[in-house]
């Protein structure tokens, strides 16, 4: 279904080659933000199977407190997630509903400890909290930024440096990072987020803090969207 949809989006674009070039990987990864939040549409992952616990944050770098989302009682179990969806970290955060057979029982040797499942990406029970942001190895010269705790994955991010919106660039570990050698001015970083969905919003962080999980000035969330699933 996701596929499909893909497809049909870029057959209707233009016919000019360059342009479609130009443009396809943007449009692609943007309907694959959107595509996983269907209702129909689960993605096959094959096989589920259990792992140990790890308290060092996985690849998403979670140090500290979990969000909000993560200790709510709709929230099951913290998962591990295979390279082709992790999206390179796009998919830091996220929650997911997960499909298959409970009451099932498989006495095959070779099957045990895998299971068949399907997913599907789902609006965090975010409650009344808002996002929340940390740093790793910052400073004014260098930002290291990560999102938390947002309803749905925020898929772009700027950040406000004399009256410009810069455009941070997502790396591999779930963080946004600004390096261009241009430092910050001293008091809050206004930044700009846009969520999977295409919301945007405006928030305001105190400082640069590489100690503490921080909360924004304005106190913001990804609204609740009634056109998407939800946990």
């Amino acid at each position: 279904m996701c596929k499909k949809k893909i497809q049909q989006v870029l057959e209707s674009m233009s016919n000019d080659e360059t342009q479609l070039q130009s443009d396809t990987a943007d449009i692609v990864m943007m309907m694959e933000d959107k595509c996983c939040f269907l209702r129909e549409c689960f993605v096959d992952l094959n096989y589920g199977t259990y792992y140990g616990q790890n308290s060092g944050g996985g690849a998403c770098q979670y140090a500290g407190p979990l969000p909000r989302a993560a200790t709510d009682p709709k929230i099951w179990a913290l998962v591990a997630i295979n390279r082709p969806q992790f999206l390179d970290s796009l998919t830091c955060g996220i929650c997911l509903k997960i499909a298959f057979c409970l009451g099932s029982v498989d006495f095959a040797l070779k099957g045990d400890g895998r299971w068949s499942i399907s997913m599907q990406a789902v609006q965090c029970p975010v409650g009344g909290s808002t996002i929340q942001y940390a740093f790793q190895g910052s400073n004014p010269w260098y930002i290291k930024l990560q999102i938390r705790n947002a309803r749905i994955p925020i898929t772009k991010a700027l950040v406000r440096r004399n009256n410009n919106w810069v455009t941070m660039q997502r790396s591999q570990d779930g963080f946004w990072i600004l390096s261009d050698g241009q430092p910050m001015p001293d008091g809050p970083i206004g930044v700009r987020l846009t969520a999977a969905n295409g919301y945007v919003m405006e928030d305001s962080i105190p400082r640069i803090d590489n100690s503490n999980v921080l909360e924004g000035q304005r106190r913001v969330q990804v609204p609740y969207d009634p056109s998407l699933p939800s946990a």
